[in-house]
C-alpha cells in the first residue's frame, strides 16, 4: 500500500500540473516567503495573470485573496496552513482562480467562490465557524478535498451552473449543519464522495429549482437526507483510520476502496 505522504503527492501533483498547464504560458512561478513578499497577500499584490504562487510550510494568518487567473500552492500538501483568525472568508477566489494543497483553518468560512473556473483542490479545511467553502453562481472544481469539523455545512452552495466541473472525491464529514447544502436553482454532479457523521443532512436541498446529479457517493451517519438515490449510492459505514486526529484515509478494509465510478476509492483520494 502506498504511503499517505508518496500518494498525496502523487495525486496532488497531477491535479496541480492538470491546472497549471490550462494557464497562459507566459506565467511566472513566485515562491513565498520570498525577495518579492513576505506574505501571501503581499505575494498577490505582485502576482498577475497566469502566475503560480508557490507557499512553503507554515502558518499564514490572513485573510487572502486569490487574484483571478492565479494559482495558489502549497509547496507540501497540508503543510502550508491558512489560518483566517476566527473572521471572513479564510480565502476568496477571484475568476479562474485555483487553491492546491492547503490547510485553511479558523475563520467565518473557509473558502468563498462567486466566480467562474475556479478549482479547490486537495485541501483540508476545518474549524469554521460557519461553513467549509461557500460558493454562488458557478460552481467551482470541489476536487479531493478534507472538509470536516465545521461549525456550519462542509459546503454551501446557491444558483449554481456546472456543466464542466462537479464535487468529486471529497471527504466531507463531523459538520454541524449538512454535509453538502444547495437552494435556488443549481444544476451540478455530486460523485464519489463520503458524506458521513454530518449533524443534519447529507445532501439538503432548500426550495428552488434544483438538479443534482448523486452517482456512486457514500452518504452515511447524517441525521437527514433530503435527496438520495440508492440505487446509485451507498450506506455504509466508511471506516476511517483516525478522523480525531485527522486522518480520514481509509482502512484496509473499509467497503468505500474502489467503489467510484473511476474505480478509485471513494472519499478524497489521500492513499
Amino acid at each position: 500500500m502506498k504511503t499517505f505522504r508518496a500518494s498525496f503527492r502523487s495525486i496532488l501533483g497531477a491535479l496541480t500540473a492538470a491546472v497549471i498547464l490550462a494557464a497562459p504560458s507566459f506565467g511566472a512561478v513566485l515562491e513565498i516567503p520570498g525577495a518579492a513578499a513576505a506574505s501571501i497577500s503581499q505575494a498577490m499584490v505582485a502576482a498577475k495573470a497566469g502566475d503560480t504562487v508557490i507557499v512553503v510550510e507554515g502558518v499564514y494568518r490572513e485573510q487572502v485573496l486569490v487574484k483571478s487567473n492565479i494559482t495558489l500552492k502549497a509547496r507540501t500538501g497540508l503543510k502550508s496552513i491558512i489560518d483566517g483568525k476566527g473572521k471572513g472568508p479564510a480565502v476568496t477566489l477571484g475568476g479562474g482562480a485555483a487553491i492546491i494543497g492547503f490547510e485553511v483553518r479558523h475563520a467565518t468560512v473557509g473558502v468563498s467562490s462567486q466566480n467562474s473556473e475556479n478549482s479547490i483542490i486537495g485541501c483540508r479545511i476545518t474549524g469554521m465557524r460557519e461553513s467549509g467553502i461557500v460558493c454562488v453562481g458557478r460552481l467551482p472544481k470541489i476536487e479531493d478535498n478534507v472538509i470536516v469539523f465545521n461549525k456550519g455545512s462542509g459546503i454551501q452552495g446557491w444558483d449554481l451552473e456546472g456543466p464542466s466541473d462537479s464535487i468529486t472525491h471529497n471527504t466531507v464529514a463531523f459538520n454541524g449543519n449538512n454535509g453538502i447544502a444547495l437552494g435556488g436553482s443549481s444544476h451540478i454532479v455530486v460523485e464519489n464522495n463520503i458524506v458521513a457523521f454530518n449533524e443534519r443532512s447529507g445532501l439538503k436541498l432548500s426550495e428552488g429549482s434544483i438538479l443534482v446529479q448523486a452517482g456512486k457517493n457514500d452518504f452515511f451517519e447524517n441525521t437527514g437526507m433530503s435527496y438520495i438515490k440508492l440505487e446509485d449510492n451507498v450506506a455504509c459505514d466508511p471506516k476511517f483510520v483516525g478522523p480525531r486526529k485527522m486522518d480520514f484515509a481509509l482502512q484496509p478494509d473499509s467497503p468505500c476502496k474502489n467503489k467510484g465510478l473511476d474505480g478509485e476509492d471513494l472519499g478524497a483520494r489521500y492513499k
